[in-house]
């Protein structure tokens, strides 16, 4: 019937929410820096997306490696208050550190300790009106 899913077990076992298949690729754990005024919160978010890859950029006669970085958080993981600004800090896994913005723990410190798995934001996408997969993207 329409709307009915194999179940599967082991390794390769769908995840439901709210009665929806999830995407198994939504298995990492990432924790997320924002920054309000001089102030500095740190969340974590389970069955998240995160995607790293290394593309290459053309200018003029040379070229260059840069890092790039993706990741989607559930609407129903992290609530509908959610959001995120350019500049704020995202690290791969439960990252324990605090950014009270001096040394040793400022944003650009904690960022360079957690490198090559933490970004800064430079892209922000509240993709929760759609009909299915509602997610917050950030990008950087």
């Amino acid at each position: 019937m329409p709307g009915d899913y194999l179940s599967l077990s082991g390794e390769y076992a769908a995840a439901l929410s709210g009665g929806v298949k999830m995407n198994p690729n939504y298995n990492q754990t990432v924790t997320v820096f924002r920054k309000s005024g001089s102030a500095w919160s740190r969340q974590v978010f389970e069955n998240c997306f995160w995607k790293s890859g290394i593309v290459t950029v053309q200018n003029n006669t040379e070229a260059s490696q840069t890092n790039t970085y993706t990741v989607r958080i559930p609407l129903e993981t992290a609530g509908s208050e959610f959001s995120a600004s350019p500049g704020d800090v995202v690290v791969l896994g439960e990252c324990t550190d605090e950014i009270t913005g001096k040394s040793p723990n400022t944003a650009s410190e904690v960022l360079r300790r957690n490198k090559p798995n933490a970004f800064l934001v430079s892209a922000y996408s509240d993709n929760t009106s759609y009909l299915m997969a509602k997610h917050y993207r950030l990008g950087g």
